[in-house]
């Protein structure tokens, strides 16, 4: 038998108005069970492809931060390593400097100490007259004065050259600079019968950096330079020079010896490369790498009148720089 009209009543949710959000459509049967005749879609249904490509999305963009922190950490650990072997390699390049100098230490300390004792003999007999010569004692003892602090200034730039420390940012005098230097390796000029002339301009401004590593910068290039002319028959002369350039300051050591080979320039700072018998080759690629870590360039050329010029040109402290922390 088929069922009547009246056994079936219509839906009693349902919406089908135009602009209207879609209900469910339930159909009710007498004396049986509901019927869903349809259902709108869940927003997982709906957007299911959308959130997962986000979430896919994510994943990767978050595993790729990952490893660029993970590639950071390790070039960051990389950068630090290398620059503790530079400071290690610049640290035994001035030991070993140093100790190549030690005909020098004697001889800038066997002055003073020689000068002390003369006048401190000198002062007791001037004191031991009758009467006592207390003024010319007076000047004996000042001259003592003077030569304990010559004394102690020797040691102390050793001391410097010698200490084992971390790279600093300060106003450097590079005329200071270059004086002392001259200063530490008078003997050694002196020992290969050379002159040390100084041309240094009084109205070079300050730079910034590290003085001991500017101090071994200009030991390495004199001590080169003295060697260059300990071999020449002419004039042997090393010169060391500053002057203001365009808000730069240059420092030039330059030399009256046979020059540099084309050869020799173009290897000339190679890691242990070296024209000296017994050289290491390492003070050129010192001195480059100071010249780079204080934002400077380096230049080499052969004079025309002979000899070998190396150039540093070091950019000069703005009168605006902040000033220096410790």
């Amino acid at each position: 038998m088929m069922a009547r009209p009246c056994d079936m009543l219509p839906p009693v949710r349902g919406s089908l108005t135009q602009g209207a959000p879609l209900k469910d459509l339930v159909w009710f049967r007498a004396g049986g069970p509901a019927e869903v005749l349809f259902r709108p879609a869940s927003l997982w249904e709906r957007y299911r492809g959308g959130i997962l490509a986000a979430l896919g999305l994510f994943v990767v963009e978050s595993v790729l931060i990952a490893l660029l922190l993970i590639e950071r950490k390790r070039r960051v650990r990389a950068q630090r390593a290398v620059e503790q072997a530079r400071t290690e390699l610049e640290h035994m390049a001035r030991v070993a400097t140093v100790n190549g100098l030690a005909a020098a230490v004697s001889h800038e300390l066997r002055q003073p100490l020689a000068a002390i004792r003369m006048n401190a003999e000198a002062g007791g007999l001037l004191l031991t007259q009758t009467p006592p010569d207390v003024d010319e004692a007076r000047l004996a003892l000042q001259a003592i004065v003077r030569d304990d602090v010559r004394a102690a200034e020797v040691v102390d730039h050793y001391r410097a050259l010698l200490r084992r420390q971390e790279p600093i940012s300060t106003t450097v005098d590079l005329n200071a600079v270059c004086r002392t230097t001259a200063q530490l390796l008078e003997h050694e000029a002196t020992s290969r019968r050379a002159r040390l002339v100084l041309r240094l301009d009084p109205d070079v401004p300050p730079v910034r950096g590290d003085p001991v590593q500017l101090q071994q910068l200009l030991i390495n290039l004199t001590l080169n330079a003295l060697d260059a002319v300990s071999a020449s028959t002419s004039a042997r002369e090393a010169a060391i020079s500053t002057v203001r350039s365009n808000g730069d300051v240059n420092v030039h050591v330059s030399d009256t010896g046979p020059g540099l080979a084309d050869a020799v320039q173009q290897r000339l700072f190679e890691p242990f490369f070296s024209t000296k018998p017994h050289g290491l080759g390492m003070g050129l690629t010192i001195v480059r790498s100071i010249v780079e870590r204080h934002n400077g360039r380096l230049h080499v050329e052969n004079r025309l009148v002979g000899g070998a010029l190396f150039t540093v040109t070091l950019p000069a402290r703005e009168s605006n720089a902040t000033p220096d922390r410790g």
